[in-house]
């Protein structure tokens, strides 16, 4: 992988055997024990301590009596920290926001959930649409790969939570309710809905397409985005096609109001997924299709006010997956302070200044695209793959090679990467001291330090079922992992199975499962379930206007709520 230059569609990554370099100040005069003292105090402060015991025991063994002064102290460094290691085992852990703001969490795609609410029994339920999805144009076509999910029903919901409001998209509208009482928010539940009727929807939907539709959302401050309409971001070797999606911006202040939308004006344009947002601005993947074969990646800075596009930054370009046949994709960008992170699925990998859209760096690697007669490597089911940001580590999960990578965030140098034996992991759920956690049919267990970094430590289930069904979460050194009868709970550092929460007894079964606020969301393929017991007061205070109260809940157009019987969960429901 090579981390500089424009990219273009081959380019070579760095040759067999070269000597990956860094860049260096020549002849630093500066106390090497006391810099690799700090390195040390830095892991231990940021929770990374199995890293701080391996650069502990360096320390030891290149400066063992090397003293200076640490946190206003004069000490000895191997002393002084090796104490602070061991206090810092009970120091409390820090306390994870409840809200869900966007896929995996957070913007940096790194979110941990900090207290995981107790199982119960289901409080709501709501019906969401059957996402569409079809078969290739011919038999012998190419078909997609899945895994984690089915071919034939998506689980392509990924709901949001802002303190007791809970939100979700299909692809025309967009829905809110009480998270708590099922109650649809002010008084219809739908928010948004797209203008176009019935007919004119379905034909902006092909029924032989490429990719699998899914639905995100973002919220910061008081508003939603989302990216609505049609999933098709390439419509055919043609360049153009009938329409593509857009953007809305609705006010949450202001009951779901509209405040802009933003749709390109020249069909070769499209958007990919939900933007990622800070307070001055709005940042979307943006996807150009020409005659011919290629296609280009762009990012794309949206003023958060006026929904006008205030930069447009061209990343790279290459030849789709398929040809001749419309494609959905759903990318979504990444952010951690003042930088955007994208993993375009053509080869490269880019960082870009928010302020004003200058690339920072560009990580290429050899793609691995379908070829004619020969069977499609299951990495391609990675579809909604963004980067993900952990301590100054990127790490990167493309749909078109079949390794996990790990960049420096500040560079795009790269740190390591894994075979192409996790080639069913599709989901990059985050990082918990040396470990991430990828999961897809199975979960994987990855070191992230040490001797055997990119290497994979565990792997569960060890037989040959692909039993993963949706995208599960991290919390508390556990793998929340969702099958489709049960949610498995597994040691993040070990592998080791700990509970299985059956959900047969809870009258639901598995999904794309987040825990947020008290309870637990599990977005299946065709409906919205909330259960746990759930907090009698807001755990937290309101971050979001008071929600009008009272009455009953009642169905809306298009989806029925169906509040869920009032039953006690039995211990035969969880397994230790």
């Amino acid at each position: 992988m090579a981390a500089e230059g424009q990219p273009s569609e081959g380019s070579p990554a760095e040759e067999p055997g070269t000597e990956r370099t860094w860049l260096a100040y020549p002849d630093p005069q500066i106390d090497l024990a006391a810099v690799r003292a700090r390195l040390v105090w830095t892991s231990i402060l940021e929770g990374s301590f199995q890293r701080a015991r391996e650069e502990l025991a360096e320390l030891a063994r290149l400066h063992p009596e090397a003293r200076g002064r640490l946190a206003g102290r004069e000490v000895r460094f191997v002393e002084a920290l090796q104490q602070m290691l061991d206090e810092a085992a009970d120091w409390p852990r820090w306390k994870q926001p409840g809200d869900w703001l966007t896929f995996a969490k957070q913007p940096e795609r790194s979110g941990l959930v900090g207290q995981v609410p107790s199982v119960g029994p289901v409080r709501w339920r709501a019906e969401l649409p059957m996402l569409p999805t079809g078969p290739p144009a011919s038999p012998s076509g190419p078909v997609q790969p899945t895994a984690a999910e089915s071919a034939l029903a998506p689980l392509g919901y990924h709901p949001v939570v802002v303190g007791r409001w809970i939100f979700v998209n299909t692809l025309w509208e967009i829905y809110g309710w009480d998270l708590w009482t099922g109650q649809p928010l002010w008084h219809q539940g739908r928010i948004y809905r797209d203008p176009l009727d019935r007919s004119a929807q379905a034909a902006l939907v092909p029924r032989q397409m490429w990719g699998r539709p899914r639905c995100t959302l973002s919220v910061h401050g008081h508003r939603l985005y989302a990216r609505m309409g049609t999933p098709v971001s390439v419509w055919g070797q043609e360049g153009d096609g009938p329409a593509n999606g857009y953007l809305v911006c609705l006010d949450l202040e202001a009951e779901g109001k509209l405040l802009w939308k933003l749709a390109p004006e020249d069909p070769r344009w499209a958007l990919e997924g939900s933007p990622v947002a800070d307070g001055r601005s709005v940042y979307v993947a943006m996807r150009r299709s020409e005659l011919g074969p290629h296609v280009q990646a762009y990012v794309a800075s949206v003023d958060a006010d006026t929904g006008r596009i205030l930069w447009r930054t061209f990343v790279c370009g290459a030849e789709p997956p398929v040809r001749n046949l419309p494609q959905t994709s759903h990318h979504l960008l990444t952010l951690h302070g003042d930088t955007l992170y994208y993993n375009t699925n053509l080869g490269a990998v880019a960082a870009i200044r928010a302020a004003d859209g200058q690339i920072q760096w560009i990580a290429l690697y050899p793609r691995q695209i379908p070829v004619g007669g020969k069977p499609i490597g299951r990495h391609w089911a990675r579809d909604l793959n963004p980067c993900l940001w952990d301590r100054g580590v990127l790490y990167v999960a493309p749909a078109d090679h079949p390794a996990i990578f790990a960049l420096d965030a500040a560079t795009g140098q790269l740190l390591w990467q894994t075979g192409p034996e996790l080639e069913d992991a599709v989901h990059l759920l985050g990082v918990w001291e040396d470990r991430l956690i990828a999961t897809g049919d199975r979960i994987y267990g990855l070191a992230t330090t040490g001797p055997r970094q990119g290497q994979v430590v565990f792997r569960w289930p060890d037989g040959p079922d692909r039993l993963g069904y949706g995208r599960g979460f991290l919390a508390n050194g556990r793998i929340y992992w969702p099958t489709r009868h049960s949610v498995h709970v597994v040691d993040a550092r070990t592998g080791q199975p700990i509970r299985e929460i059956l959900l047969r007894p809870l009258q639901t079964g598995g999904g794309n499962l987040l825990a947020a606020n008290g309870l637990w969301i599990i977005a299946a393929e065709k409906e919205l379930v909330c259960l746990g017991v759930g907090p009698t007061t807001p755990s937290e205070p309101q971050t979001t206007p008071n929600h009008p109260g009272g009455g009953k809940a009642t169905p809306h157009p298009g989806l029925n709520l169906q509040p869920a019987p009032q039953t006690t969960p039995t211990p035969q429901n969880a397994r230790e």
